[in-house]
């Protein structure tokens, strides 16, 4: 049943029961029977069957009241401030297509507006690294270059020495190079832009290039060590070592273990004494 026909066939039964409960003064069922019975003029059946309706009217909706203390029922005048016109299927499907199309002009325009933004980002950012960036060189095998070697140092700053000239042999991918160095065939892995360019393969190896390569692979010169001691906020043994061609002011402690690593005949020769005191 239709909103309209529902209203038509229960507003008449509403008018009238509004009528009753302003003769009873109430809405108590037995004095709206007592009403019904000598005033209208209704049988007991009659009354029993109104009142059975309107109680089927008010368990079967609910309506929500102006006031938030107060519910409404179907058998209760609604007040609407507009008035209610009735519609077809076919006007709601024009209504609902009229809006469904300023629905697509309005998503239309901002996924434009999203596409146009993203694509104005991705060009900034082209341009960024365009501009941060660096071209790497490209290896070949063969080719000589130099690698970087960082000298873990106590200082600040970690000082970068260029270690070679290697031979390019091998890439574990498009940035990772092997090079091998020439004097001990030793093989490592250098990131490409820790690489600089020597000469291409067509140089060859020479007496020459062999010294030079000795020459640039030599560490720092430590003269001797002086004492040791253990650095306790460092979590590290440490010896104070002394500078070919540099003062005293300038001595230094060093890490153990790089000492050990780079200059092990030195450190052998230090703690040389002491083991053979403990010996004896």
């Amino acid at each position: 049943m239709s909103i309209p026909a529902f209203n038509k066939l229960v507003n008449p039964l509403v008018v009238f029961m509004e009528k009753v409960y302003a003769a009873a003064g109430c809405r108590k069922k037995s004095i709206v029977r007592r009403v019904l019975l000598k005033d209208v003029g209704w049988f007991d059946v009659e009354i029993a069957g109104l009142l059975h309706c309107k109680d089927a009217l008010e368990n079967a909706l609910t309506l929500t009241h102006p006031d938030p203390e107060k519910t409404m029922t179907p058998v209760e005048p609604i007040v609407t401030p507009v008035r209610v016109k009735p519609a077809t299927i076919k006007d709601i499907k024009a209504i609902r297509g009229v809006n469904f199309e300023k629905l697509k002009k309005v998503l239309d325009k901002m996924h434009k507006k999203v596409a146009e933004a993203r694509n104005l980002a991705r060009k900034n950012g082209r341009t960024k690294a365009a501009k941060r960036g660096c071209e790497m060189a490209q290896f070949a095998f063969g080719d000589f270059v130099f690698y970087a070697d960082v000298w873990a140092h106590r200082r600040s700053k970690l000082p970068v020495k260029w270690c070679g000239p290697a031979r390019v042999v091998d890439t574990s991918s498009n940035l990772i190079i092997v090079v091998e160095n020439l004097l001990t065939g030793e093989r490592r892995e250098a990131h490409a832009s820790r690489l600089k360019f020597f000469a291409d393969a067509k140089l060859g190896i020479t007496e020459v290039l062999l010294a030079q390569v000795a020459h640039n692979s030599e560490g720092p010169v430590v003269e001797e060590l002086l004492k040791a001691r253990y650095n306790n906020p460092a979590k590290m043994h440490e010896l104070l070592a002394k500078w070919r061609g540099l003062t005293e002011e300038e001595n230094s402690w060093e890490p153990a273990q790089k000492l050990i690593e780079d200059v092990p005949a030195v450190v052998n020769q230090f703690f040389l004494p002491t083991t053979k005191t403990f010996r004896r």
